[in-house]
């Protein structure tokens, strides 16, 4: 099961997740939205595991295949949100944004062929990338909680903040474990453990601005406008999350980086 095969269960997917989508909005059909998106997690983790099983390797070589796993992660949060926080926009965002992240890999499936170099055939790989996308899905579920908040009427507002909070914090330890890890691994595979690399520049930066939000989280001076300010700094950090993750491979300084995807 390879990339000839992907677009079947794309559609598949998103097609079960567009029709959650609809039915999350109805009072009545909350059992169907969450069915539907379980099923369409389902079929997006079967199609992970049969690649995993026909590539014999991790599919995390390449910007394509580290999209597959967002597109997971990034669903199976958005349905446990839904189901543990009653927000009846969430499966339809997270919709929008796997929508977004799939289309690269169905309309230019010639950027997916590639093997593992021999650095990345290491025991720090497969725990290093996955964190990474881990967080990744976390914190673009508290940015859409985060343009929510921005709008939401007081008395909703507070447990709003309370959900992104918990969903940031894990969200950035996942991200700063997922640092560390990247550390030892380029100490063994490179003999430095921070090289100042523009990858880890970048997520120096996006874990600097989600640590600023939940830092103005604990203030207690000027409570609406600390909140306020927490909520654009998850957006800034979703941003440079962002640019960390696939914006590099634009830029030119980056052309040299050991962190740009094939």
């Amino acid at each position: 099961m390879g990339w000839e095969e992907y677009p079947w269960f794309c559609i598949a997917t998103l097609l079960c997740w567009a029709i959650a989508a609809a039915t999350a909005f109805g009072q009545k059909h909350r059992n169907t939205t969450f069915f539907l998106g379980g099923l369409g997690i389902g079929i997006q983790a079967f199609f992970l595991i049969g690649f995993w099983i026909h590539a014999q390797r991790p599919p995390l070589a390449s910007l394509g295949e580290t999209r597959l796993w967002y597109v997971f992660f990034l669903l199976l949060l958005g349905w446990f949100v839904f189901y543990a926080f009653r927000y009846r926009w969430i499966p339809a965002l997270s919709w929008v944004l796997a929508l977004v992240f799939s289309l690269p890999n169905l309309l230019k499936p010639e950027l997916h062929t590639q093997g593992l170099m021999p650095v990345l055939q290491s025991f720090w790989f497969i725990p290093h990338v996955i964190l990474y996308i881990f967080a990744y899905s976390l914190l673009a579920i508290s940015f859409l909680l985060s343009i929510y908040g921005l709008s939401a009427k007081k008395g909703r507002g507070r447990l709003l903040l309370e959900h992104i909070d918990r969903l940031s914090r894990l969200g950035t330890l996942c991200l700063l474990t997922g640092i560390c890890l990247g550390c030892v691994w380029a100490k063994q595979a490179w003999g430095s453990f921070w090289t100042w690399d523009p990858k880890e520049t970048w997520a120096l930066a996006t874990l600097l601005c989600y640590g600023i939000s939940l830092g103005l989280r604990r203030c207690p001076e000027h409570p609406v406008l600390q909140q306020k300010a927490s909520l654009w700094f998850q957006i800034l950090g979703f941003i440079t999350l962002q640019i960390c993750w696939y914006g590099i491979n634009y830029l030119p300084a980056t052309q040299n980086s050991l962190h740009v995807y094939g």
